[in-house]
């Protein structure tokens, strides 16, 4: 819990013109993660992020032939999805010059 203490308006009194401020005290909720990120110096994004990519990192490191070989797939699919927007000339040339391939 935070409490912050402000000023917001002020008040100009009518017989001497003194300048009173009107004092208002707040009180908010933060979540751990945004009162984490107030000590750390970086947003709650940024600790998110970091947190996805080392748990991304983690999981490809434990399963290293499964991430390479659904990686394969996936850009052989992309491949072929843009080999087949090509004229069927041009896509089949294409395809005769990679090493490993049928024509």
């Amino acid at each position: 819990m935070k409490t912050v203490n402000h000023k917001s308006n002020y008040i100009r009194r009518r017989d001497t013109g003194q300048v009173i401020w009107d004092d208002k005290q707040r009180t908010s909720v933060v979540c751990a993660d945004h009162l984490a990120a107030q000590f750390s110096g970086s947003s709650v994004g940024e600790l998110n992020a970091e947190a996805e990519e080392s748990a991304r990192q983690q999981v490809i490191a434990a399963h290293w032939d499964e991430y390479v070989a659904a990686l394969e797939d996936r850009r052989t699919e992309l491949r072929d999805i843009s080999l087949d927007a090509l004229p069927e000339s041009i896509a089949q040339a294409i395809r005769c010059l990679e090493p490993g391939d049928a024509a």
